[in-house]
């Protein structure tokens, strides 16, 4: 969400003068339920309404025009008068003598407006904050705005709402609400300044910024205790002035183990009340680096790398390059555009040899960049798509190509919510029937690695490269062409080399995260080998590294055997894996050829 404000500010409070005691909560809110499918909490259908009874702490919730935000909602789109009512209050008498209110509140973007609280049905009692000052939502370290009621009764309900003051939007964001009542027996609680923290992403073994939380327990007697996971990805800290029975200040950093979203509680016990705190935050690993091979031989060199931080598991892949026939391994991306108002296109292609029916395939993407392939999906139709030719996809607003491609998506296919209003910042991918992510266009924004993070995709066209073979489940911007802004000429067609570099895979091994080297051995002498690494990160791949090249000294010392030769021989792959007993069922590569007691290297094909 905090991608949406701008504006500085300066925490608000407003309070009247109360009399001694002490401030107990009564009601506690940190929407821990609320998580939207749509940033900033969204304002395109009633779908997306906030149900109090599936993003509430507490039961009893009533409102309008009001939508599910993120551990937070949001009030007021556009032009509709939106509302927020707590659940009846059950204070300890039937007039409580002086109550406190505090609360998160933010303005969307440049929005104007105060946020009003009052005890509902009683307009008289309002009571107003200027939350274009905050944004104590988005950094839920700043301090909550708090204001006092005074002769509230038992059963009320507070209310909140915007006031327009200019004539731009009212819309504003509201979290963490804690009403407490003044009382002169407290009874043991606890309660926290914030009841959720999203950090900003993070590439792991990098030091995060630090986020506060305060304590306050009441009428405890027993030392406070903090709870979390036993590998935790938070570094949580007392502060200077902590106290074991009264609380205080908690320091908190995000660290990390590997990549991915997290999100944890932290427990907060003092003597028998409990509350619950939400850490989240989006990690990032970098990828591992390779390094020049060591210790080559006539059969054997050792692969090296740099390993980065949070690696669960290396993969190294060993691999040689020959010239060949270029044949797919499956349907890939071909074409993307990202143009002018709906200008918004892609292209797929079957390069394999075969017919294939698109029946179960699908289109899927992130959805403003918020991380997942899991928004707007679009089902191919059930056709054949022959090979050599191209299936299209397009907007049904853009004019220059709606006419010629294979299908369009219009507004009332899902309005917002459809594959073709991709923006720069979307990830998009194409699924088999299934459901495995085949081929992926585009940076994820929480991906694996940061070598380009934001808008990757704005205001830009991509063509694949016709020297490109085979779809992969990440984006290498290597393997594309970049043209300007609304650039769609050929848009329908795509040629593939007949010819090129076959990658003829030797071994991939999974290796511990911790490694930096492996010994490959069996090996071919005089020949020319590769080798890329690639990290495993919380079950996400990093991309590949550079590709390092390995010749084995020495020579073959063997003949050539010719393969139309009819007699029985015996293929071992470069590791001394037997795969057939002939040479009539193999791809373009290097073997290893037994015939008799006489062992031969061959190229096949």
């Amino acid at each position: 969400m905090n991608k949406f404000f701008t504006l500085a500010f300066a925490a608000a409070l407003v309070s009247t003068a109360a009399q001694a005691g002490v401030y107990v909560p009564v009601l506690k809110e940190g929407f821990s339920r609320a998580e939207s499918t749509t940033p900033g909490g969204g304002y395109y259908a009633e779908s997306l309404y906030f149900q109090g009874e599936d993003c509430a702490d507490n039961a009893g919730w009533t409102s309008n025009s009001t939508y599910e935000s993120e551990r937070a909602v949001k009030l007021n789109a556009k032009t509709k008068t939106g509302y927020i009512t707590t659940p009846a209050i059950n204070f300890s008498s039937d007039i409580a003598a002086n109550v406190k209110v505090v609360f998160r509140a933010q303005t969307w973007k440049n929005d104007n407006m105060y946020v009003c609280v009052e005890i509902d049905g009683k307009p008289e009692t309002v009571q107003k904050v200027d939350s274009d000052i905050s944004t104590n939502i988005t950094d839920r370290s700043e301090a909550p705005f708090e204001l006092t009621f005074t002769n509230v009764a038992k059963g009320s309900k507070f209310k909140f709402y915007a006031e327009k003051r200019s004539d731009k939007l009212h819309r504003f964001f509201l979290s963490d609400i804690v009403v407490l009542e003044e009382v002169e027996s407290p009874v043991n609680t606890v309660y926290s300044s914030a009841y959720y923290h999203l950090f900003n992403d993070l590439m792991a073994g990098n030091e995060s910024e630090i986020r506060t939380i305060d304590i306050n327990a009441v009428a405890n007697t027993s030392p406070i205790v903090l709870a979390q996971e036993e590998k935790s990805n938070f570094k949580v800290e007392k502060a200077d002035g902590w106290d074991d029975l009264k609380g205080g200040r908690l320091n908190i950093r995000f660290d990390a183990i590997n990549a991915g979203s997290k999100l944890e509680t932290l427990k907060i016990t003092a003597g028998a009340a409990t509350d619950n705190i939400l850490l989240g935050g989006h990690a990032k690993v970098y990828a591992p680096t390779s390094a020049e091979p060591s210790d080559i031989t006539d059969n054997s060199f050792t692969a090296n790398w740099q390993k980065a931080p949070g690696m669960d598991n290396i993969i190294l892949t060993v691999y040689t390059d020959i010239q060949g026939k270029l044949v797919a391994p499956n349907l890939m991306f071909t074409k993307y555009i990202e143009g002018s108002s709906n200008n918004r296109a892609v292209e797929i292609f079957n390069g394999t040899g075969e017919d294939i029916n698109l029946k179960g395939w699908k289109f899927r993407m992130e959805s403003n960049g918020s991380g997942g392939l899991t928004a707007c999906e679009y089902t191919l139709p059930d056709k054949v798509l022959a090979d050599g030719e191209t299936f299209t996809l397009c907007n049904a607003q853009y004019s220059a190509l709606r006419d010629i491609a294979d299908a369009t998506i219009g507004f009332s296919d899902g309005g917002y919510a459809n594959f073709t209003t991709f923006t720069g910042d979307d990830a998009l991918a194409l699924f088999d029937p299934e459901d495995k992510l085949v081929d992926l266009l585009g940076y994820e924004s929480y991906d694996c690695n940061d070598r380009i993070s934001g808008n990757w995709g704005q205001d830009v066209t991509y063509y694949r490269n016709s020297d490109s073979y085979a779809p992969h489940k990440k984006f290498y911007v290597s393997e594309w062409t970049k043209h300007p802004k609304d650039y769609s000429e050929g848009y329908g067609t795509h040629k593939m080399d007949a010819t090129g570099n076959v990658h003829t895979v030797l071994t991939r091994i999974e290796l511990d995260g911790n490694a930096t080297s492996f010994d490959v051995n069996n090996l071919a002498a005089g020949t020319e080998y590769k080798y890329v690494v690639e990290g495993l990160s919380n079950g996400l791949y990093t991309p590949v590294s550079d590709v390092k090249t390995a010749k084995t000294t020495g020579t073959s010392g063997v003949d050539n055997i010719n393969i139309e030769e009819p007699t029985v021989i015996e293929v071992y792959n470069l590791c001394g894996a037997k795969i057939a007993d002939n040479t009539n069922s193999l791809d373009a590569g290097i073997y290893i050829v037994r015939k008799g007691s006489k062992v031969s290297k061959i190229m096949v094909k």
